[in-house]
């Protein structure tokens, strides 16, 4: 008892004096370059006390609570004091310093004010000192903004557009041109028909900045034509922070509505998984493995009467959207993260992040329509009802293990699943049947995202003051699409409700699976060398990454054992549950109904592919003068690709298509400070676009949502661009900026797509065009708006205006009366604006914001069909905020002020349109709720 009870007075002793001390921490750069400076010295005036900045220009100590002045000095540099800086028990204190050359004259400050990277000044200073043309956004101006997700916060960027919610366009350019990367790792697309990333996977409270690369550089990868896209998430906090927050959204279109349409939930949908609910049943699956073992039967036709009532009544025979009420929307999020000291110099840093959320999308009023000829002629235009249900689910973990000022490791995983059940129902007419047509879909869509990064840096004086950084990256995805069913049929108006079931719109069900996992490793050194009397600086890396594929799909159909199956009406007084009664099938019933299912052409929609990029760069960081820096390098990319179908090789001619090619990507990036704070910049380079996997395999992919077939093209190859920019900038007090830029790039062979002119049925197809020219300018500045007496209130408006153009041979001249047309998905002007308010003494916020993008191609249409094109869509949305207390805080927003349609539209001559696919989404309010410690 003696014992335990001296020890207790000890422990207490020890807490009681770690209370009374409290923490310094801070970062270090030169106030010209911006770089960190290592080995900086961090000194308490008069004592002995202090410590060096680490390889990242960090530093951290402890002292006894109390009032100091600190000392941070370097060699060549002139030493800053800093006073009246307060240490307080048991927290932390951050204080940050910018040391500038020996020969300047710089005045003793006190600075109060905290910097790190979240910050949208720092995130600035960033830009101003980068070698090359960047543009991008801070946490802190995403949570100003209030955006939810990284697709969203992207939208305020300087040239920025994003599509369907989730695919960003940059510079006007598609998103093919567009190369997205999490902390400079290389991640897959989800999308199988598209070569980027979704890029609403990432919650916007694990983003610490998200940066938007414009000019290329040898240590970017060589796909980076329009932009390389960069989220980082949130690493070493230097104190402890924490975020509780809860937000609910009110849409009166998608919101408690009665109307609103569905399909049956699975047992987990409400944690963004599908669980299996919806896989092919048991029975089914026997009869498909019997199939792949017996190589001469490849439909189960041939089976008897009894396998095929085994067969088809195993199904669940829910063809019909089901109505129901709707809910509202609601989102909730939880960070946690610190600082741990381990003594010494080593250290431990933590970031946790968890977030649920659910959404209801809907449209009772949606319009498709297709039209044949020039004029714009009706061919068929129906009215759509579309439901949609979206459940995400994530977490992110972070970890940093500082083991000196030289050396630091960390691990980070990130795991996203969503879930979005999506119900359709369409209703219209059919010239060309002369008859009205009404198209069922009930589908759900599952995507699981798992990505682990081990990382490093470290640092070494003795070999010649070189930094290596390296990292490897396994990601895993799913995009997995179970039990799609669509069910068409036509109808008389006004008749009996009798149901003609068309041959080519038989009643089927889709499986689709799609799976890639991603290796990704790479490593780069920074070296400092004394080159003609300059800090020139050599970088230097390699890179690899491994992606494999696969992607299955089944499909069954509703078949019937006579020809009068086809083009015959069925009397089902409306209840198209009763399509598929049981038992149909027996040699007494040459009449029934039944699933079919082949083989072949279940596998014709499923492939493998793999891919290998090898990478290797070196590039040289001149200061030439004290305005005038070079960088300058060249990328080498060694790449190998292969493609094959899954069928049967005595059911397939096609085998598989490998292709190997060699990039050699030169970069040069010319910067000259006219001022400290005024730069030019010019820079010229070489990138690649390649096709993705699906657009390379001769195989055709139906899909049912918008009746399009697309076919892969194994002749399609890689399209080589040369860019040249020019940029003027100036950079302000207190986070304003003006920046104009002007650039010209070159296609020799775009990829792109469009409608197949030899198919009878809607078919799109890629293919590489001729050669394209491409040039633009863009602008954007932030201003503060006190000149007016309106000090809280600031402005910022960004445009970019882009031209493209194709040339058309002599048939689509003719046919679309035109000699010329934009590249596919080029948007000829992207414009964002906003004006913001930050009151801190009532800790107010408020932000109007508007953003709009030009009418881009979506569609190359064939013959004297007139393109489709996305068209404008004007957005503005309006948040304000409250701090309450110390620590909580209420805001409230409305988004899609103006309830502006989604509308993409035939634009043919004479000014005529007519809508191919357009809705309205409504407007949505939200209130949210945060309790933070930070």
């Amino acid at each position: 008892m003696k014992k335990l009870f001296i020890l207790f007075i000890s422990v207490f002793a020890l807490s009681l004096a770690q209370a009374q001390v409290g923490t310094l921490r801070g970062k270090i750069i030169d106030q010209k370059t911006g770089e960190t400076l290592i080995g900086a010295a961090v000194t308490v005036a008069g004592t002995s006390q202090g410590t060096i900045t680490d390889f990242d220009g960090n530093y951290s100590f402890e002292l006894a609570a109390g009032t100091y002045e600190i000392n941070f000095s370097f060699i060549s540099y002139e030493t800053q004091r800093i006073s009246a800086v307060v240490i307080k028990a048991g927290q932390v204190t951050i204080q940050n310093a910018n040391l500038g050359d020996a020969n300047m004259q710089l005045q003793e400050v006190v600075v109060t004010a905290k910097a790190n990277n979240r910050t949208e000044s720092a995130l600035m200073v960033m830009q101003r000192k980068s070698a090359k043309i960047v543009d991008g956004i801070s946490s802190q101006q995403i949570s100003r903004l209030g955006d939810s997700d990284a697709a969203s916060a992207l939208k305020r960027v300087t040239g920025v557009s994003v599509q369907g919610g989730k695919y960003v366009f940059v510079r006007g350019l598609g998103d093919r041109y567009v190369k997205t990367t999490l902390n400079n790792a290389d991640i897959p697309a989800l999308d199988p028909e598209r070569n980027s990333v979704q890029m609403d996977l990432f919650p916007s409270n694990i983003i610490e900045n998200i940066v938007v690369n414009k000019t290329f550089t040898p240590d970017m990868p060589g796909e980076a034509t329009g932009g390389h896209i960069d989220v980082v998430t949130r690493d070493f906090p230097e104190q402890f922070t924490l975020q509780v927050s809860s937000s609910y959204s009110y849409n009166p279109i998608s919101s408690l509505n009665k109307n609103f349409i569905s399909s049956p939930a699975g047992k987990y949908d409400w944690l963004g998984m599908d669980g299996g609910a919806r896989a092919i049943p048991a029975v089914a699956q026997s009869y498909i493995d019997k199939l792949t073992l017996n190589k001469s039967v490849v439909s189960v036709s041939y089976f008897n009467a009894t396998d095929l009532n085994k067969f088809s009544n195993s199904f669940q025979n829910n063809m019909v959207p089901e109505q129901s009420t709707s809910g509202i929307d609601f989102s909730q999020k939880v960070a946690v993260g610190n600082q741990i000291s381990l003594g010494g110099d080593k250290a431990l840093g933590f970031n946790m992040a968890l977030g649920y959320s659910q959404d209801y999308d809907y449209r009772e009023d949606g319009v498709s329509g297709t039209y044949a000829t020039s004029d714009l002629t009706q061919d068929r235009v129906t009215t759509d009802r579309v439901g949609s249900k979206n459940v995400k689910l994530y977490g992110l973990l972070n970890l940093n293990l500082k083991l000196s000022n030289n050396h630091k490791i960390g691990l980070r995983v990130l795991r996203n699943q969503s879930g979005s059940q999506i119900t359709s129902l369409r209703d219209g007419t059919d010239v060309s049947e002369t008859l009205n047509i009404q198209e069922r879909n009930l589908n759900y869509q599952g995507r699981l995202f798992t990505t682990v990064q081990l990382h490093g840096k470290h640092y070494s004086e003795s070999l010649g003051k070189t930094s290596v950084t390296w990292l490897g990256s396994y990601t895993d995805m799913n995009q997995d699409e179970p039990d799609s069913r669509f069910f068409t049929n036509y109808y008389t108006p006004g008749a009996t409700p009798n149901f003609e079931i068309k041959s080519i719109n038989a009643p089927s069900r889709i499986y689709r699976y799609m799976n890639e996992k991603d290796l990704d490793f790479k490593v780069d050194l920074e070296t400092s060398l004394p080159l003609f009397g300059t800090k020139t600086k050599a970088k230097y890396g390699a890179a690899f990454s491994n992606k494999q594929r696969a992607g299955q799909q089944y499909k069954f159909s509703v078949a019937g054992i006579s020809s009068s199956f086809y083009d015959g009406e069925f009397s089902l007084d409306g209840n198209l549950g009763n399509y598929i009664p049981s038992n149909l099938i027996s040699t007494d019933n040459p009449t029934g109904i039944y699933y079919s299912f082949d083989l072949k052409d279940s596998k014709i929609g499923s492939y493998t592919a793999s891919s290998n990029l090898v990478a290797g760069y070196a590039m040289l960081d001149i200061p030439v003068s004290e305005k005038f820096r070079v960088v300058a390098g060249a990328r080498v990319e060694y790449y190998m690709v292969s493609v094959s179908n899954n069928i049967p090789k005595n059911f397939s001619e096609w085998k598989g298509n490998d292709e190997t090619e060699m990039n050699v990507l030169p970069s040069l990036n010319l910067t000259y400070s006219l001022t400290e704070n005024t730069n030019l910049r010019l820079a010229a380079s070489q990138t690649v676009s390649r096709p993705v996997f699906r657009e390379i395999a001769p195989q055709s992919f139906y899909d049912y949502r918008d009746a399009i077939r697309y076919t892969g093209n194994p002749n399609l190859k890689s399209c080589n661009i040369s860019n040249l920019d020019l940029r003027f900038e100036h950079y302000f007090e207190r986070g304003e900026m003006f920046a104009l830029s002007g650039f010209y790039k070159y296609f020799n062979a775009p990829i792109e797509r469009r409608l197949d002119p030899g198919s009878q049925n809607p078919e799109i197809v890629y293919f590489n065009s001729t050669a394209s020219n491409l040039f633009g300018i863009e602008a954007e500045f932030r201003k503060g708006l006190g000149f007016m007496k309106l000090k809280d209130f600031s402005i910022g408006a960004n445009c970019t205006f882009v031209h493209s153009s194709i040339a058309l041979n002599a048939q689509e001249s003719l046919d679309q009366q035109r000699s010329t047309r934009p590249m596919n998905g080029q948007a000829p002007y992207v414009i964002n604006t906003y004006l913001s308010f930050d009151n801190e003494a009532s800790k107010i916020n408020a932000n109007l914001s508007f953003n709009i993008s030009g009418e881009k191609m979506w569609l190359i249409n064939s013959r004297s069909t007139p393109y489709v094109y996305e068209m404008p869509r004007a957005m503005l949305n309006f948040n304000i905020g409250k701090g309450i207390g110390e620590h909580w805080s209420v805001d409230f927003s409305v988004d899609n002020i103006l309830n502006a349609q989604s509308r993409n539209a035939y634009l043919g001559n004479n000014n005529t349109d007519a809508t191919f696919l357009g809705y309205y989404s409504g407007r949505s309010y939200q209130i949210g709720f945060k309790y933070a410690i930070k």
